[in-house]
């Protein structure tokens, strides 16, 4: 986990190593994954978690993404953690798993269905979400 990355239970996610980590009070790592988002985006800082939705669709309607957790806003856009959005038109997912670990996002920051869950079960609304580089 990256040094510098606060204290207290908190979800830390390193934009440079395209990786989350979800952190009990106690320090211990709960859970740990590679994700794709944005490079730069958004901005090292501390967040909160201020809006949940388990089904939403972005890109204009094209794509779904299921069990979003927003926390944070930038100008015209919030980012949230979600699982890899899916075509409406195909159902096929828009990246592999296998590219994960890697920035594919033009904002949000995507996981496995199965680490999305784990995110949407262990960050509520209010959870701390530290972004470091």
């Amino acid at each position: 986990m990256p040094a510098g990355s606060g204290e207290g239970r908190r979800v830390v996610y390193s934009n440079s190593q395209q990786h989350v980590w979800l952190v009990e009070q106690d320090g211990s790592i709960a859970g740990s994954w590679p994700v794709s988002g944005r490079i730069g985006a958004p901005h090292d800082g501390v967040y909160r978690v201020f809006s949940r939705s388990p089904s939403t669709i972005g890109k204009g309607g094209k794509v779904r993404m299921e069990y979003m957790v927003r926390f944070a806003r930038t100008p015209g856009l919030s980012i949230g953690f979600h699982a890899i959005p899916t075509s409406l038109r195909t159902g096929a997912p828009i990246q592999s798993e296998a590219e994960l670990g890697t920035p594919k996002s033009s904002g949000c920051v995507r996981q496995r269905r199965e680490d999305a869950i784990t995110m949407w079960n262990w960050a509520p609304l209010g959870t701390t979400v530290v972004v470091v580089s």
